[in-house]
């Protein structure tokens, strides 16, 4: 049984919330053509979705809201925390987006960490994206 089903309802409303910090989608999701890492990501239905559009993102009370609520239906609920860093064919400018990305996920990490979420219930993956310029972080729940 996958709690996808009882927790999206909600994630849906809790990304729509947070205006110009959390979407619903990437917007690689608008394009005609992705590539199929994106759209494997996109094929389930994200706990949260946090799009770094700005220097500081407050996403902290609506992750731990998500978060909470994942662990109440299922207290063993392992997160896939996917983050796409954009890419371009500036290797500097990508070197800098890739860095400020790991930043930004190692803050998200320990975010979780402080929330009560043990490390070894939450997997890292790493993905580039060429469709999209801002770092993206899809939270998942399996």
């Amino acid at each position: 049984m996958s709690i996808s089903k009882y927790v999206a309802p909600a994630v849906l409303t809790l990304t729509l919330l947070v205006s110009a910090s959390v979407f619903p989608l990437p917007a690689y999701a608008q394009q005609d053509t992705i590539t199929s890492d994106q759209q494997s990501a996109l094929s389930q239905v994200p706990l949260v979705v946090i799009r770094y559009n700005q220097p500081k993102v407050f996403y902290q009370r609506q992750l731990y809201n998500a978060v909470s609520r994942a662990v109440a239906i299922k207290p063993d609920v392992v997160f896939q925390v996917v983050s796409f860093v954009p890419v371009t064919n500036d290797s500097e400018r990508d070197e800098a987006a890739a860095l400020r990305a790991k930043q930004q996920t190692a803050t998200l990490l320990k975010d979780m960490a402080s929330m009560g979420i043990p490390p070894e219930r939450i997997r890292v993956t790493r993905e580039t994206a060429k469709d999209t310029r801002l770092h993206e972080v899809y939270i998942y729940v399996d």
